[in-house]
C-alpha cells in the first residue's frame, strides 16, 4: 500500500459530463480538502467563458491558460481535489504533472449516457457537435484517460455509489480516509 504525501492531489480525469465537478466537490467535502475546478478558476482569470475562450482565442491559447492554471494548482500546499477539464489529460505535459503531485482518477461514463446530456452539457462546451464528433473526440482520448491510476465507472444517478468507491479506492491504495 502507499502512502499519500502531505500535499497530495487527487485530479479527476475524464470526458466532458462525466461528474468530475459534481463527484469532486462531494469528495472534497467528504475528505476536508480544498475543490478547484480548472475550468472555474480559468474562466474567473479571463473573465470570460471556455466557449467564448474557444471561439476568441483558440484551442491553443486555452490549452496554454489551462496549463498554468494546472501547475498552479498542483503547486499549492495542502490538500485539493482537482476537477479537469476533458482535454487536460491527453497532453503528456500536463499528465506528467499530475502524476508527480498526486493521484489521477478517470471517472468513467458509457459515450450514451454522456450523449444523452448533450443539451444540457452543449452551453458550456464548447467542442460539443455532432454526435459523430463528439464520439469520435471520446474515443481518442479513451487512450489517455485509461491511463490514470484509478479507475471509477461513474453511471447515471449513482455519483454517491461512485464517491463511495472511490473513497474505498482511496483508502485502501494510499491511506486517504475521509472526514464522515
Amino acid at each position: 500500500m502507499e502512502h499519500a504525501p502531505p500535499d497530495v492531489k487527487v485530479f479527476l480525469v475524464g470526458f466532458m459530463g462525466t461528474g468530475k465537478t459534481t463527484l469532486g466537490r462531494l469528495l472534497a467535502d467528504r475528505l476536508g480538502w480544498e475543490f478547484v475546478d480548472v475550468d472555474d478558476v480559468i474562466e474567473q482569470a479571463e473573465g470570460a467563458s471556455i466557449v467564448r475562450i474557444f471561439v476568441e482565442k483558440g484551442e491553443s491559447y486555452f490549452r496554454e491558460i489551462e496549463r498554468g492554471v494546472l501547475a498552479g494548482a498542483a503547486a499549492r500546499s495542502g490538500h485539493a481535489v482537482i476537477a479537469c477539464g476533458g482535454g487536460t489529460f491527453c497532453i503528456p505535459e500536463n499528465q506528467a504533472l499530475m502524476a508527480r503531485s498526486g493521484i489521477t482518477v478517470w471517472l468513467d461514463r458509457p459515450f450514451d449516457r454522456i450523449w444523452q446530456r448533450r443539451e444540457e452539457l452543449a452551453s458550456a462546451r464548447p467542442l460539443l457537435r455532432s454526435e459523430a464528433e463528439v464520439r469520435a473526440l471520446y474515443e481518442s482520448r479513451l487512450a489517455f484517460y485509461q491511463q490514470a491510476a484509478l479507475h471509477v465507472p461513474v453511471a447515471e444517478q449513482s455519483l454517491p455509489s461512485a464517491l463511495e468507491h472511490l473513497l474505498r479506492l482511496l483508502r485502501e491504495r494510499f491511506c486517504i480516509q475521509s472526514t464522515s
